[in-house]
């Protein structure tokens, strides 16, 4: 029986003198029983994987661990940076872009009858058609003004028509003087849902966009780029994440390396592997590593 177990890792950018030892050296031969290891370097590889197979002369493993704790450590560091500069370049590009003032304002430009009324069906609502009320949203936005807290949920009908659009006409000193509460959700909702759409500068110049799933978006030349780019910064997020996943994976097999697989004995069929697996939009051309059991 085989039991094969990927751990995926993107390195496209580690560089290092080791880099070319490594490609000749992951597709090993069997790593199999090996009964020298003590109490103490199972504590090892617990802090680091790798230490416990090289305190005890199994050096070919402790290469193998401690080259994919560095890498994926590397690929971390690497990614969560370009994530986090990414997603403070979009928040960046979102403020001088989206603002709670051009929403408000804009915001019934939209709905039949308004400036790009001839759009309107792409903000209708699914279960009858009408053009969703402003204040009727799913998702909304936290902001204060004169001193109180408030959201564009609950009870934003009434400040609406009593404070900020008073008999349909906007007071853009009100507005403007409101001050919104700009965390994860805030960001979110801007570039994700078309209620927000008309906050953005170029609403003027709306598109229509289908999504594969055939739903319909209101698009703008600057919605569009700070959609890119926030899916952008995600996905850098997630190679963070994805590398972190393979730092847990690495201390669990070298742990497990001593404890058990060390530990069978050595006379029976029980086996494992490491083979790389190969990707050519890698510099390195590794798209991770595939760890085979046998037995």
């Amino acid at each position: 029986m085989n039991i094969y177990i990927y751990i995926i890792l993107s390195i496209s950018f580690i560089y290092c003198e080791s880099s070319k030892t490594l490609l000749r050296f992951y597709d090993i031969p069997q790593l199999n029983y090996n009964n020298s290891y003590s109490g103490k370097d199972a504590l090892k590889s617990i802090i680091v994987p790798g230490w416990g197979q090289y305190s005890s002369g199994d050096y070919k493993k402790a290469f193998i661990f401690l080259c994919v704790e560095s890498m994926a450590l590397g690929i971390h560091y690497n990614y969560n940076k370009k994530g986090i500069e990414k997603e403070d370049l979009t928040k960046l590009f979102g403020d001088e872009h989206w603002s709670f003032s051009t929403w408000v304002n804009d915001y019934y430009e939209f709905a039949p009858g308004g400036e790009h009324g001839t759009y309107s069906y792409i903000f209708e609502r699914e279960e009858n058609g009408s053009y969703e009320e402003i204040w009727e949203a799913g998702h909304k936005l936290g902001f204060i003004y004169d001193n109180k807290y408030y959201t564009s949920g609950n009870n934003f009908e009434d400040f609406y028509n009593e404070t900020l659009c008073p008999a349909g006409v906007c007071n853009l000193d009100t507005l403007n003087s409101i001050k919104v509460t700009k965390d994860h959700n805030y960001y979110e909702n801007i570039g994700k849902y078309d209620h927000f759409f008309s906050g953005w500068d170029d609403n003027d110049q709306i598109t229509e966009h289908v999504k594969e799933s055939g739903e319909l978006i209101a698009m703008s030349p600057n919605k569009q780029d700070y959609r890119t780019s926030w899916e952008k910064a995600a996905e850098y997020n997630r190679f963070a994440d994805y590398a972190l996943y393979t730092v847990y994976t690495n201390h669990i097999l070298s742990i497990l390396d001593i404890l058990v697989f060390s530990k069978i004995n050595k006379n029976s069929k029980f086996n494992y592997q490491l083979k790389t697996i190969y990707n050519s939009n890698n510099n390195l051309g590794i798209g991770g590593i595939k760890l085979l059991v046998s037995w």
